[in-house]
């Protein structure tokens, strides 16, 4: 709609009631997880930017890599344990569990942050002041912050927009929606600064035999 922003689309796409405190929460979200150096996506945007794509076929060829990436995994297994545990300690137990299984747990110790994603912090912060207007839901911002505490182990970005979204009563699964949306601004900056440049990316490859 006119002067609608995105933050308030989001909203009205839940079928929910637009709220300053909600719109401003969902475009802190938007804004703290546009761009993220280069990842596979991003270098994959810029591959057919450079091929001189359009912006549809390069954001098409960003998806695509995202379609089954790390972080869209990541979003839905956080989600499900946290849907599943009946209680915190429930949680702690799901994580333990799946760090005896695999050695690491959906939503902790991001490899490239050891000391802690700064984009988490905000996140959660949101999450709680928010929460604490509605007690009938879970609180799964403290779930999350109770695993740090026990544990050690640093939560992702993927976990904090997860509880955020719970927090703010959006549907199942609305935190890697958002995710993909908010990065889909990054891409379009990466397609302009790859036009810009004027280059075609060309990789290299050794035939080993």
């Amino acid at each position: 709609r006119p002067g609608e922003t995105i933050a308030a689309y989001i909203s009205r796409a839940a079928s929910m009631r637009t709220h300053p405190a909600r719109e401003r929460a969902i475009n802190t979200a938007l804004v703290l997880l546009a761009d993220h150096q280069l990842t596979p996506q991003t270098v994959a945007v810029r591959l057919a930017a450079s091929s001189g794509a359009s912006l549809p076929h390069c954001l098409g060829a960003a998806l695509s890599v995202h379609s089954n990436s790390r972080s869209r995994r990541t979003y839905r297994r956080i989600e499900d344990l946290l849907l599943t545990a009946s209680d915190k300690e429930d949680f702690l137990h799901k994580i333990e569990e799946s760090l005896r299984s695999s050695g690491g747990a959906p939503g902790f110790r991001h490899r490239l942050y050891p000391g802690g994603d700064p984009r988490a912090a905000p996140l959660l912060d949101l999450a709680c002041g928010i929460h604490s207007g509605n007690k009938r839901r879970p609180d799964w911002a403290g779930y999350v912050i109770s695993v740090q505490k026990q544990t050690g182990m640093p939560p992702t970005a993927e976990a904090a927009l997860t509880a955020l979204c719970h927090a703010l009563c959006l549907p199942h699964r609305s935190a890697g929606a958002i995710y993909a949306l908010s990065r889909t601004a990054g891409w379009i900056a990466h397609v302009i600064e790859q036009r810009m440049a004027g280059v075609m990316l060309r990789p290299r490859a050794r035939y080993l035999g």
